[in-house]
Protein backbone atom coordinates (compact mmCIF):
# COMPACT_ATOMS: atom_id res chain seq x y z
CA UNK A 1 0.00 0.00 0.00
CA UNK A 2 1.03 3.43 -0.11
CA UNK A 3 1.51 5.14 3.47
CA UNK A 4 1.69 8.68 4.03
CA UNK A 5 3.52 9.24 7.28
CA UNK A 6 3.29 12.27 8.58
CA UNK A 7 5.55 12.62 11.87
CA UNK A 8 6.88 15.87 13.55
CA UNK A 9 10.01 13.78 15.49
CA UNK A 10 12.78 12.68 12.18
CA UNK A 11 13.89 9.92 14.67
CA UNK A 12 10.64 8.55 14.77
CA UNK A 13 9.76 8.87 11.12
CA UNK A 14 13.08 7.04 10.34
CA UNK A 15 12.30 3.98 12.61
CA UNK A 16 8.72 4.08 11.73
CA UNK A 17 9.33 4.10 7.72
CA UNK A 18 11.73 1.58 7.72
CA UNK A 19 9.16 -0.93 9.63
CA UNK A 20 6.49 -0.11 6.87
CA UNK A 21 9.31 -0.50 4.53
CA UNK A 22 9.89 -3.62 5.50
CA UNK A 23 6.60 -5.05 5.62
CA UNK A 24 6.73 -4.01 2.09
CA UNK A 25 4.31 -0.75 1.91
CA UNK A 26 5.49 2.35 -0.16
CA UNK A 27 6.20 4.96 2.09
CA UNK A 28 6.40 9.07 2.14
CA UNK A 29 7.60 10.73 4.87
CA UNK A 30 6.43 14.34 5.84
CA UNK A 31 6.92 16.84 8.65
CA UNK A 32 4.37 19.55 8.00
CA UNK A 33 0.84 20.55 7.28
CA UNK A 34 1.51 21.63 3.55
CA UNK A 35 3.57 18.58 2.99
CA UNK A 36 0.89 16.28 4.18
CA UNK A 37 -2.34 17.86 2.32
CA UNK A 38 0.03 18.48 -1.01
CA UNK A 39 0.94 14.19 -0.61
CA UNK A 40 -2.96 13.69 -0.01
CA UNK A 41 -4.22 15.36 -3.20
CA UNK A 42 -1.34 14.63 -5.25
CA UNK A 43 -0.51 11.28 -4.28
CA UNK A 44 -2.60 10.01 -3.13
CA UNK A 45 -2.30 7.55 -0.01
CA UNK A 46 -4.21 4.32 1.03
CA UNK A 47 -3.34 5.41 4.69
CA UNK A 48 -2.13 8.18 6.16
CA UNK A 49 -0.34 7.86 9.70
CA UNK A 50 -1.16 11.39 11.25
CA UNK A 51 1.09 12.35 14.40
CA UNK A 52 -1.28 15.28 15.94
CA UNK A 53 1.66 17.49 16.70
CA UNK A 54 1.51 18.29 12.57
CA UNK A 55 -1.26 20.78 12.45
CA UNK A 56 -2.46 23.14 10.30
CA UNK A 57 -2.69 26.48 11.59
CA UNK A 58 -4.58 26.10 15.30
CA UNK A 59 -6.57 23.17 13.75
CA UNK A 60 -6.11 19.62 13.91
CA UNK A 61 -5.62 18.11 9.71
CA UNK A 62 -8.04 15.72 10.54
CA UNK A 63 -10.89 18.54 10.36
CA UNK A 64 -8.94 20.11 7.21
CA UNK A 65 -11.17 20.57 4.24
CA UNK A 66 -9.05 18.39 1.96
CA UNK A 67 -8.31 15.61 4.64
CA UNK A 68 -12.22 15.03 4.88
CA UNK A 69 -13.28 15.21 0.78
CA UNK A 70 -10.35 12.77 0.67
CA UNK A 71 -12.13 9.54 2.49
CA UNK A 72 -8.13 8.54 3.01
CA UNK A 73 -8.22 6.70 6.19
CA UNK A 74 -6.12 8.03 8.94
CA UNK A 75 -4.59 6.61 11.90
CA UNK A 76 -4.08 9.36 14.38
CA UNK A 77 -0.55 9.13 16.67
CA UNK A 78 0.39 11.46 19.71
CA UNK A 79 2.64 11.52 22.32
CA UNK A 80 1.13 12.16 26.21
CA UNK A 81 -2.18 10.62 24.65
CA UNK A 82 -5.23 10.57 26.57
CA UNK A 83 -8.71 9.50 26.15
CA UNK A 84 -9.87 12.70 25.74
CA UNK A 85 -7.68 13.47 23.19
CA UNK A 86 -8.38 9.80 21.56
CA UNK A 87 -12.32 10.87 21.70
CA UNK A 88 -11.57 13.73 19.71
CA UNK A 89 -9.39 12.30 17.06
CA UNK A 90 -11.91 9.52 16.60
CA UNK A 91 -15.08 12.26 16.41
CA UNK A 92 -13.16 14.26 13.79
CA UNK A 93 -12.57 11.08 11.79
CA UNK A 94 -9.68 9.00 12.42
CA UNK A 95 -10.16 5.69 12.13
CA UNK A 96 -8.16 4.77 15.08
CA UNK A 97 -5.79 6.53 17.64
CA UNK A 98 -2.57 5.08 19.02
CA UNK A 99 -0.30 6.79 22.06
CA UNK A 100 3.10 7.06 21.00
CA UNK A 101 5.42 5.11 21.38
CA UNK A 102 3.33 3.55 19.38
CA UNK A 103 3.29 -0.68 19.17
CA UNK A 104 4.42 -2.08 16.08
CA UNK A 105 2.45 -5.06 17.07
CA UNK A 106 -1.18 -3.00 16.80
CA UNK A 107 0.20 -0.88 13.66
CA UNK A 108 0.79 -3.61 11.80
CA UNK A 109 -2.96 -4.91 12.67
CA UNK A 110 -4.19 -1.80 11.63
CA UNK A 111 -2.66 -1.78 8.47
CA UNK A 112 -3.07 -4.97 7.69
CA UNK A 113 -6.82 -4.63 8.11
CA UNK A 114 -6.58 -1.49 5.61
CA UNK A 115 -5.04 -3.20 3.40
CA UNK A 116 -8.95 -4.26 1.72
CA UNK A 117 -9.50 -0.76 1.56
CA UNK A 118 -6.73 -0.11 -0.65
CA UNK A 119 -8.16 1.97 -4.73
CA UNK A 120 -9.00 -0.37 -7.26
CA UNK A 121 -9.93 0.89 -10.91
CA UNK A 122 -9.58 4.85 -9.20
CA UNK A 123 -12.80 3.82 -6.95
CA UNK A 124 -11.94 4.15 -2.81
CA UNK A 125 -14.06 1.35 -0.98
CA UNK A 126 -15.55 2.43 1.97
CA UNK A 127 -13.94 0.64 5.09
CA UNK A 128 -14.89 -3.21 5.30
CA UNK A 129 -18.08 -4.17 7.63
CA UNK A 130 -19.15 -7.50 9.01
CA UNK A 131 -23.29 -7.76 9.09
CA UNK A 132 -23.55 -8.49 12.95
CA UNK A 133 -26.36 -8.59 15.08
CA UNK A 134 -25.33 -8.52 18.46
CA UNK A 135 -27.07 -7.11 21.56
CA UNK A 136 -24.83 -5.00 23.08
CA UNK A 137 -25.95 -3.62 26.78
CA UNK A 138 -25.03 0.47 27.36
CA UNK A 139 -27.03 0.86 30.14
CA UNK A 140 -28.46 -1.51 32.59
CA UNK A 141 -31.79 -1.02 31.74
CA UNK A 142 -30.84 -0.14 27.85
CA UNK A 143 -30.13 -2.73 25.16
CA UNK A 144 -29.26 -2.25 21.66
CA UNK A 145 -28.61 -4.49 18.72
CA UNK A 146 -25.73 -3.73 16.13
CA UNK A 147 -26.39 -3.84 12.46
CA UNK A 148 -22.89 -4.47 11.93
CA UNK A 149 -18.60 -4.50 13.21
CA UNK A 150 -15.54 -3.79 12.37
CA UNK A 151 -12.29 -3.67 14.05
CA UNK A 152 -12.56 -0.36 14.75
CA UNK A 153 -16.00 0.40 15.64
CA UNK A 154 -19.58 -0.38 15.24
CA UNK A 155 -22.65 0.73 13.54
CA UNK A 156 -26.12 0.98 15.44
CA UNK A 157 -29.93 1.83 14.85
CA UNK A 158 -30.47 5.35 14.84
CA UNK A 159 -30.64 6.81 18.89
CA UNK A 160 -32.18 10.08 18.85
CA UNK A 161 -31.37 10.44 22.83
CA UNK A 162 -27.41 10.68 21.75
CA UNK A 163 -25.60 13.96 20.43
CA UNK A 164 -22.30 13.63 18.35
CA UNK A 165 -19.00 13.45 20.19
CA UNK A 166 -20.56 11.24 23.31
CA UNK A 167 -19.10 8.40 24.86
CA UNK A 168 -21.01 5.49 25.70
CA UNK A 169 -19.95 2.00 27.45
CA UNK A 170 -20.62 -1.48 25.83
CA UNK A 171 -20.95 -4.38 27.25
CA UNK A 172 -21.21 -7.61 24.31
CA UNK A 173 -20.33 -10.74 23.83
CA UNK A 174 -18.95 -11.97 20.44
CA UNK A 175 -20.06 -15.24 18.92
CA UNK A 176 -16.57 -16.59 18.81
CA UNK A 177 -16.90 -18.06 22.48
CA UNK A 178 -14.63 -15.68 23.79
CA UNK A 179 -15.03 -13.25 26.93
CA UNK A 180 -17.69 -10.51 26.94
CA UNK A 181 -15.69 -6.97 25.64
CA UNK A 182 -16.61 -4.18 27.98
CA UNK A 183 -15.68 -1.33 25.66
CA UNK A 184 -16.16 2.20 25.31
CA UNK A 185 -17.35 4.24 22.05
CA UNK A 186 -17.63 7.58 20.94
CA UNK A 187 -20.42 8.80 18.61
CA UNK A 188 -18.41 9.68 15.59
CA UNK A 189 -20.91 10.51 12.88
CA UNK A 190 -24.45 9.64 11.45
CA UNK A 191 -25.07 7.64 8.32
CA UNK A 192 -28.59 7.40 6.50
CA UNK A 193 -29.26 4.03 8.08
CA UNK A 194 -27.17 4.17 11.26
CA UNK A 195 -24.86 6.11 13.66
CA UNK A 196 -21.46 4.80 13.93
CA UNK A 197 -19.43 4.80 17.35
CA UNK A 198 -15.80 4.27 17.25
CA UNK A 199 -14.08 2.14 19.94
CA UNK A 200 -11.76 3.80 22.48
CA UNK A 201 -8.36 2.66 23.64
CA UNK A 202 -8.84 -0.99 22.47
CA UNK A 203 -5.90 -3.20 23.61
CA UNK A 204 -3.93 -4.84 21.49
CA UNK A 205 -5.72 -8.16 22.18
CA UNK A 206 -8.74 -6.65 22.03
CA UNK A 207 -8.37 -5.30 18.91
CA UNK A 208 -7.02 -8.35 17.16
CA UNK A 209 -10.13 -10.35 18.36
CA UNK A 210 -12.24 -7.75 17.04
CA UNK A 211 -10.46 -8.36 13.77
CA UNK A 212 -10.27 -11.53 13.16
CA UNK A 213 -14.01 -12.14 13.73
CA UNK A 214 -14.62 -9.55 11.19
CA UNK A 215 -12.26 -10.91 8.87
CA UNK A 216 -14.01 -13.87 9.25
CA UNK A 217 -17.76 -12.74 8.92
CA UNK A 218 -17.12 -10.59 6.28
CA UNK A 219 -17.97 -11.14 2.51
CA UNK A 220 -14.98 -11.68 0.53
CA UNK A 221 -12.73 -9.12 -0.87
CA UNK A 222 -9.90 -8.98 -3.74
CA UNK A 223 -7.10 -7.87 -2.03
CA UNK A 224 -4.31 -5.23 -4.07
CA UNK A 225 -1.30 -7.49 -3.88
CA UNK A 226 1.95 -5.65 -1.74
CA UNK A 227 4.91 -6.28 -3.29
CA UNK A 228 8.21 -6.31 -0.69
CA UNK A 229 10.88 -4.00 -1.14
CA UNK A 230 13.35 -4.50 2.18
CA UNK A 231 13.38 -7.33 4.73
CA UNK A 232 11.50 -6.69 7.77
CA UNK A 233 12.71 -4.41 10.87
CA UNK A 234 13.14 -6.24 14.02
CA UNK A 235 11.46 -3.84 16.60
CA UNK A 236 14.46 -4.09 19.71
Amino acid sequence: MNVLLAESDPRLADVYADFLRGLGHRVRVVSGASATLDQIQGWPPDVVILDMAVTSTERSLLEHPVVQASGIPVVAVAAGATERLGRECLHQGAVDFLPKPVSFERLTAIISWLEIYAVEGGERRRLPRAPARIPMHVRAETQWTSLDLSPVGVKMPPQAWIEPGATVSLLFALPDGGAPLHLKAVFSRAEADGHIFTFVNLSDAEFKRLADYTRNAAPPVTVRPVQATAPVLTAG
